[in-house]
């Protein structure tokens, strides 16, 4: 599995199955949302057992928020690899849930409550 830190540079080391070199198309699908996110990056390094890339931090719409995403690696429209990753958004990941009560006419849309 991969871990990333969307804030910061992380490294991504795997076996692309057929790869010889030069860029790789890398597509990042959320497992909750279905949003995909991708990026083009070339390995720094590259052998017979794996293959190196550093995945830049990541700005705006493109940032990968915290959770998990079903990565694809392709080159040439042949996919490599796929790989489970798991995104978090700073140095905790998946940090605690903090319990709201809820009130009539709440307008926030984002809590789940459970009776």
């Amino acid at each position: 599995m991969i871990q990333i830190n969307s804030n910061s540079v992380n490294p991504i080391v795997l076996k692309l199955d057929g790869y010889s070199s030069g860029a790789v198309d890398i597509t990042f699908t959320n497992q909750l949302t279905e949003q995909t996110y991708q990026i083009t990056l070339t390995p720094i390094e590259s052998n017979a057992r794996y293959v190196e890339f550093v995945y830049p931090i990541q700005t705006g719409a493109d940032k990968l928020i915290e959770g998990y995403y079903l990565v694809n690696f392709a080159q040439g429209g042949i996919s490599r690899a796929t790989r489970l990753c798991y995104a978090s958004s700073g140095v905790t990941p998946l940090s605690e849930s903090s319990y709201t009560e809820y009130t009539t006419g709440d307008s926030d849309q984002d809590y789940v409550y459970i009776p």
